[in-house]
């Protein structure tokens, strides 16, 4: 855990307040407020969002036999809209103990409930009679979920210039109380063939336990070697439990309600040493990680369970190497490798099925094994306006969602489905096109191949594309700056399903008043509402699927930003939960 620090003594924040407007509303707020006297510093915020928006899907499938003859096809429609408000808060105490060592504490606290509306309507027929039924739902799902986080952490300063000992404690709890509704209705648009109304409880809980420590130690001859160890524990609770058929409010306890209890513990330690020369500067490091995970699904009332235990040692070496070309610092050629980890989230690994729409499930996958990738980059840099460089990536056991068509009816569950590679050219340019305006110009061509298996069948994907934006920024004058932005996305693959090219347009307008303690910001982001996505899903025995998804994106917003408070040279540290954020980061 690195605490970097900042000057700064008695009382100083910031207040943050922003409007966005497409066909829903949006606004995030926050304060924060720092105080510094003698040996303790002092650091709270407080925040309060409100969101909502939409989400629309179109598609069609069509269904085939094992010939390819066409059996029929349904025309999708639906969407949903989302409802949300939460409020945050975090209070964070710095204290000397003396003149080389601090302590210091964290507590944050979320709390936040949504409502989230869909809705479906579907076409079936075939192509010889046309469409003979409609299948037409409606779900609401309700949800209050909650979070509080707790840190202890040290940092103690040796004698030798940069020498640091530091640790920090975490244990953080969150929760998740759900509700959802389900009414399905089929008909051929003049008489109801079936209704089905149904509504399920879906409780979650995650605990996660962190401990970290890192020690610095500097050498001789501009040289320095790292090392720590960090060890985690986290256990994730989820339950689905079916209600009954509405109006009758039945105890939970069916063969459809389920319960997943997920744990697991990892710890690692790693050794990272570097070496300055001359004209090189170098870095060498190693990380070990060992993980135990344990499942266990509980099942229904039938008294069917099941568990899963695995462990697994992994190893994570990385190597950086930096010339310097001249002794202007004009030229620089970087050469790197390293492995890197990627885990799923523990919403994914719950082994529950979701209804979506009458052709249509969601499954978790409790066997999902974590990502890996190797990675070599060589980069050329010309003083700070030129980065060229190329990319080689190897991967194993890539997550992606697989599709499977079981008698017309589509599973989508995530699942280890291939291995594959990636080879770029990257280049990034900052042009300065005149004294008022400066460009930033970013453009990545790559080549990505995927083989493996998804679900029964083969899968072989590859794709030649691009990605790029163009940021420009503009200095206008009398306090006023503005931007224009453009981001674009070439194909792209994803598993099974092949993703159009798409991109958008984002424009800002800011100015600083109250003497540059504030801002006022105008922006426009998606401004031709073309930010959606059009996918086809290949690959699949038995079906072709289109479809296409756009959401509230094209917005307009309005933000004020002002800082007060005086620097007096005081020092503080900035306090970070490091030794759980990736675990954090996994929760749902």
């Amino acid at each position: 855990m690195r605490l970097k620090r900042n000057k700064l003594q008695g009382l100083t924040g910031s207040l943050s307040s922003g409007y966005s407007q497409g066909k829903y509303a949006r606004s995030v707020n926050s304060l924060l407020i720092g105080y510094s006297r003698k040996k303790i510093n002092i650091s709270s915020s407080i925040g309060y969002n409100y969101d909502a928006g939409f989400n629309k899907n179109t598609g069609r499938r069509n269904y085939s036999d094992e010939y390819g003859k066409p059996l029929s096809f349904i025309e999708m429609d639906g969407g949903s809209k989302n409802f949300g408000n939460g409020v945050n808060g975090r209070i964070a105490v710095d204290y000397t103990l003396t003149k080389r060592t601090n302590i210091g504490a964290i507590y944050n606290v979320n709390q936040r409930s949504a409502k989230d509306q869909q809705y479906y309507n579907n076409l079936q027929g075939t192509d010889q009679a046309g469409t003979d039924s409609l299948f037409s739902g409606l779900t609401n799902i309700n949800s209050d979920a909650s979070g509080a986080g707790y840190n202890l952490n040290l940092l103690h300063r040796g004698k030798s210039d940069g020498e640091e000992l530091s640790a920090d404690l975490n244990f953080s709890k969150y929760k998740n109380e759900g509700f959802q509704y389900l009414f399905n209705r089929i008909s051929n648009g003049q008489f109801v063939f079936d209704e089905t109304v149904f509504s399920y409880q879906l409780p979650s809980s995650t605990e996660i336990y962190a401990g970290q420590i890192d020690y610095v130690r500097p050498m001789k001859a501009k040289a320095r070697i790292d090392f720590g160890a960090k060890a985690s524990h986290v256990i994730n609770d989820a339950a689905l439990d079916l209600l009954g058929e509405l109006p009758v409010n039945a105890a939970p306890g069916s063969d459809r309600s389920n319960r997943f209890v997920y744990k697991e513990t990892i710890a690692a330690g790693y050794v990272n040493a570097r070496k300055e020369f001359k004209r090189f500067s170098t870095q060498a490091g190693l990380r070990v990680e060992n993980t135990i995970a344990a499942g266990n699904q509980l099942g229904a009332t039938n008294g069917s369970s099941s568990t899963f235990n695995g462990s697994y040692l992994n190893f994570f070496p990385s190597v950086f190497l930096t010339y310097k070309a001249d002794t202007n610092n004009i030229n620089f050629f970087d050469l790197s490798f390293s492995r890197r980890i990627r885990r799923p989230n523990y919403q994914s690994l719950n082994p529950f099925l979701y209804f979506v729409d009458n052709y249509s499930y969601s499954v978790g996958n409790p066997a999902l094994r974590p990502q890996f990738g190797n990675h070599i980059d060589l980069k050329y840099r010309y003083k700070r306006l030129l980065s060229i460089g190329v990319q080689y990536g190897i991967y194993s056991d890539v997550i992606f969602t697989v599709v499977e068509n079981k008698d017309q009816v589509v599973i989508n569950s995530p699942s280890n489905v291939a291995d594959g590679y990636i080879t770029s050219f990257v280049t990034n340019l900052n042009l300065p096109v005149a004294k008022w305006w400066t460009s930033n110009i970013n453009l990545n061509f790559y080549r990505l191949k995927l083989t493996g298996t998804a679900g029964s069948q083969k899968l072989d994907q590859e794709t030649f594309s691009v990605r790029g934006s163009v940021n420009n920024q503009f200095v206008i004058g009398k306090g006023f700056t503005g931007e224009l932005n453009l981001t674009y996305n070439g194909q792209n693959i994803a598993g099974q399903r092949v993703i159009a090219p798409n991109y958008r347009v984002n424009a800002g307008l800011q100015k600083k008043i109250l003497k540059d303690k504030a801002s006022i910001r105008l922006v426009a982001e998606d401004m031709f509402y073309t930010n959606r996505q059009v996918d086809e899903t290949r690959g699949i025995a038995g079906l072709m699927a289109m479809n296409t998804n756009w959401s509230d994106s094209r917005r307009i917003g309005f933000s004020f930003t002002w800082s007060f408070g005086k620097d007096k040279g005081g020092k503080r540290r900035t306090l970070n939960e490091n030794s759980a954020q990736e675990e954090k980061s996994r929760v749902d």
